[in-house]
């Protein structure tokens, strides 16, 4: 974290919940960069299946729909 240059310092407090947080947070961009990469692909194969003249029908390993 970074504060402007005219203010004062993070008190001890502070720093102490940012620090505890951060690893969270870490996660939480991890995750939704995860997630925004998966729909972006989703979004890909979803146009290359519509792009096709042929009827496709996706199971799963158990034959289920």
């Amino acid at each position: 974290m970074m504060r402007s240059a005219g203010k004062r310092p993070f008190g001890k407090e502070t720093v102490t919940l940012l620090t505890m947080l951060a690893p969270h947070l870490k996660q939480a961009l991890n995750t939704h960069r995860m997630l925004t990469v998966s729909r972006d692909r989703i979004g890909a194969l979803r146009q290359s299946v519509e792009a096709l003249d042929v009827a496709v029908i996706a199971l799963d390993r158990a034959g289920q729909g």
